[in-house]
């Protein structure tokens, strides 16, 4: 599937690449892993498509933030305030408090153990 809008991640050994926009412009909820030599897997999905977002790693979790999705029932997109973390060891994501406010194409960085959004 062709993305645009997506963000990825190194965590190790493996690529992490998440959400972003398919083909028809649709925000993806989807987390794949790659591994060198090996095909990709479908991992748990975040809670909430997003696309134009920030992920980071720390502490061997990937952390998600930010971006757009789609507007419930309308066309178009709106801010995703939603910020989630992912642990790869249980395959699951866990809601986290939202942003205060929107990150769009933003930059990120782990700093002193802290997940800085930026932009």
């Amino acid at each position: 599937m062709a993305l645009c809008g997506h963000a990825a991640c190194a965590l190790d050994g493996a690529l992490y690449v998440s959400g972003g926009c398919d083909e028809a412009y649709q925000c993806q909820t989807a987390l794949l892993r790659y591994i060198p030599g090996a095909p990709a897997t479908v991992l748990a999905p975040m809670n909430g498509q997003r696309a134009g977002h920030v992920m980071e790693e720390a502490g061997g979790q990937l952390y998600v933030a930010g971006g757009l999705c789609q507007k419930d029932g309308q066309t178009g997109y709106r801010d995703q305030l939603a910020f989630e973390v992912y642990s790869p060891k249980l395959d699951i994501w866990v809601l986290l408090s939202p942003l205060p406010h929107a990150h769009v194409v933003g930059g990120a960085a782990v700093l002193g153990g802290e997940l800085l959004v930026l932009g």
